[in-house]
């Protein structure tokens, strides 16, 4: 049997943000039937969902570099302390 290969290509951030703001635009137009509708407004969360995600994991890196007071983190203390 088989095996299906995930041939997915990684999409930006801004690509994902372009296409959310577009789903946005059309179920604000009002104009689709109802089950587009709800098919977009489901693409949409799971959209934002994935970005979500994204920009938790860009914060973790930020906040691994910069201490809460904003100065960047000394590594080499910190291999030292370990």
């Amino acid at each position: 049997m088989p095996t299906k290969k995930s041939n997915k290509k990684e999409v930006s951030f801004e690509d994902q943000m372009q296409k959310l703001e577009t789903i946005v635009k059309e179920l604000e137009a009002g104009n689709l039937p109802l089950q587009d509708s709800l098919d977009r407004f489901k693409e949409g969360v799971e959209l934002s969902k994935k970005m979500e995600k994204t920009l938790n994991q860009a914060q973790a890196s930020v906040s691994a570099i910069i201490d809460e007071n904003g100065q960047i983190k000394d590594f080499a203390e910190q291999v030292n302390d370990e």
